[in-house]
C-alpha cells in the first residue's frame, strides 16, 4: 500500500518534534560563555632571598651581560648521542634534566650564550633528597662544561661579595677543541696528587680519546 503525501508530511513532522525534544541533539546557544581555566597570577615570580639577591646580581654584572631566572636545565644543556647513542638510554638521561630548573643564569647580552649559573641553597637543601639533586646538576653543569656557583640564601647579599665570587666568570672563552677528534674540550679540577686544585682541559670522549692539557 502506498503512503500519501499527507501521511509523510506527517511522519516527517513527529521525527523531527522527537530531535526537538531530545535534549542530546540541541546544540549550544552561540553567545554561550566558554569554560574558565582555573589559573591565577602568582603573587610573586621570585621568592624573598631569590629578589634580594637578583636585585644584587643586577648591579653586579658587566654590562654585556644579562640575567635569566627559572631556567629549564633542557634548554641549557643536551644529551650528548655521541655517548649515548641509544635513544632509550638518552631518553633516561633527558627525563632527569627536563622538569629541573637553575635560579639565575647570566648569559651574553649579544649572544644569550650561558656563562655560568647561579643556585641559591637555604637549610632544605641539607636535606637527603635535595643533596642527591644538587649533586646530579652540579655533574650535569661539570660534563657540559658550562660553570655553577651555589650561594647561601640570605635576607641581604653584599654586592661586593657577589662580584668577587662571580667576576671571574665574566671572560669566560670558548672552550678548545681537541687536536685529535675536534671536539670541544671539558675542564676539570684535579682533585688529589701534586696537582690538586689546578685545572685542566680534557677530551669528553675519555674511551678512545685521551688527550688532556693544562687550562
Amino acid at each position: 500500500m502506498t503512503k500519501t503525501n499527507d501521511q509523510n508530511q506527517g511522519c516527517l513532522a513527529a521525527i523531527f518534534q522527537i530531535f526537538k525534544r531530545n535534549p542530546e541533539v540541541i546544540e549550544p546557544e552561540k553567545d554561550q560563555p566558554l569554560q574558565k581555566y582555573p589559573y591565577q597570577l602568582r603573587e610573586s615570580f621570585l621568592s624573598p632571598a631569590e629578589f634580594a639577591f637578583y636585585k644584587v646580581l643586577a648591579s653586579a654584572i658587566p654590562a654585556n651581560a644579562v640575567i635569566l631566572s627559572k631556567t629549564r636545565m633542557a634548554d641549557i644543556i643536551k644529551v650528548d648521542r655521541t655517548i649515548v647513542p641509544y635513544s632509550s638510554e638518552a631518553r633516561l638521561y633527558f627525563n632527569q634534566i627536563v622538569q629541573k630548573h637553575i635560579d639565575f643564569l647570566v648569559c651574553q647580552r649579544e649572544t644569550l650564550n650561558p656563562l655560568v649559573g647561579i643556585e641559591l641553597d637555604d637549610t632544605n637543601h641539607s636535606e637527603p633528597d635535595k643533596l642527591h639533586r644538587d649533586d646530579f646538576v652540579d655533574n650535569a653543569f661539570e660534563a657540559a662544561n658550562l660553570p655553577l656557583v651555589r650561594v647561601q640564601a640570605l635576607e641581604a647579599y653584599d654586592e661586593g661579595e657577589v662580584t668577587r665570587i662571580l667576576s671571574p666568570y665574566w671572560g669566560l672563552e670558548s672552550a678548545p677543541h681537541c687536536p685529535k677528534c675536534d671536539r670541544p674540550m671539558l675542564i676539570r679540577t684535579a682533585k688529589s696528587g701534586e696537582h690538586e686544585g689546578k685545572k685542566f682541559y680534557v677530551c669528553p670522549d675519555t674511551k678512545n680519546c685521551r688527550t688532556y692539557f693544562p687550562a
